[in-house]
């Protein structure tokens, strides 16, 4: 290995260090959270959705489990599981999905799950000051205009992981 390759990977560290420790700064120290409940979703269409169950509970739309997962009140002691099976989950109402609750989201791949913006004039998730675990999906087509954050947004107070993800086909638009 050259002098240049090290010398670039010591400038990527630093520089991965030099965002953990912005974030630790600035973010507000997390409560530890525990599990809650778990949300299996059922079908690919983007409506609000029916939700059935207690734990796990059982919501026919990804927008049902996200709201069921907002509405549940456990925010400030747990997180709730969202589990999505393959298939594609085209947003096609004119908002994108607001995460108000600690949520973790997990898909069966990210070559087999994907939330699509569908061309809507919106971006495809909203952080709202939570922590949020995305893991195993595509993210496509998200849009914001005169906005940051083609397919995510997330706020000055929120804490988002991304792991095992694909974004493509994401613009962001400011005038």
């Amino acid at each position: 290995m050259n002098v240049s390759s090290k010398n670039k990977i010591g400038v990527i560290a630093l520089s991965a260090l030099a965002v953990a420790i912005s974030t630790a700064v600035y973010a507000d120290v997390p409560t530890p959270l525990t599990e809650g409940v778990t949300i299996n979703v059922t079908g690919t269409a983007d409506a609000t959705g029916n939700c059935t169950g207690t734990d796990p509970v059982s919501c026919t739309s990804l927008r049902g489990a996200i709201a069921f997962a907002n509405g549940n009140a456990n925010g400030a002691t747990e997180y709730d599981v969202i589990n999505l099976p393959a298939g594609t989950y085209a947003l096609t109402q004119t908002t994108g999905l607001q995460i108000n609750e600690p949520v973790e989201i997990v898909g069966a791949g990210v070559d087999d799950t994907t939330i699509d913006g569908a061309g809507i004039d919106e971006r495809i998730f909203t952080v709202n000051g939570v922590l949020a675990d995305i893991s195993e999906v595509h993210l496509t087509n998200g849009r914001a205009i005169h906005e940051l954050g083609g397919a995510i947004f997330n706020d000055e107070k929120s804490i988002l992981s991304l792991s095992n993800c694909a974004i493509t086909n994401s613009t962001a638009t400011w005038d």
